[in-house]
């Protein structure tokens, strides 16, 4: 049978040591007396049944600490991701620069097309074959 001293059992509840002594005292709360001389002594299970929370606490900066240490690993977490999505972003940019730049490259070469097409398709005959079979030749 696990035991607590009043100022143990104090700590672990959460109450004064007073408050927890006039309820012993009352006989709200059953205490052990060992012996004359030796100190009176609480079961686990007299705290457990008068509804005392008998977990230990741990201290409040230990608390704050430990929080903020969560917080902070979640936030490490959250940059790990950030800093991936950024390289991918910047990736991605580079991308569409690349095909933008074919884009233009490609409306260059269709716009050249044309005219040449537009100038062939007014010239006589025997001009537009000629222009078509040198342009043709100059292709290969």
């Amino acid at each position: 049978m696990e035991t607590y001293t009043l100022r143990q059992a104090a700590d672990l509840t959460g109450l004064s040591y007073e408050a927890l002594r006039s309820r012993v005292d009352r006989g709200q709360i059953r205490a052990l007396a060992p012996g004359r001389g030796r100190t009176r002594r609480i079961p686990r299970s007299e705290l457990e049944s008068a509804g005392l929370n008998v977990e230990p606490r741990p201290a409040p900066t230990a608390v704050i600490v430990s929080e903020l240490l969560s917080r902070l690993e979640e936030q490490a977490g959250e940059m790990v991701k950030l800093r991936q999505l950024e390289a991918r972003a910047g990736s991605l940019v580079a991308e569409v620069e690349m095909e933008r730049q074919a884009k233009q490259q490609n409306e260059a070469e269709i716009n050249r097309l044309r005219a040449q097409i537009e100038t062939a398709a007014s010239a006589p005959f025997w001009k537009r074959r000629r222009l078509l079979t040198s342009d043709l030749s100059a292709d290969a």
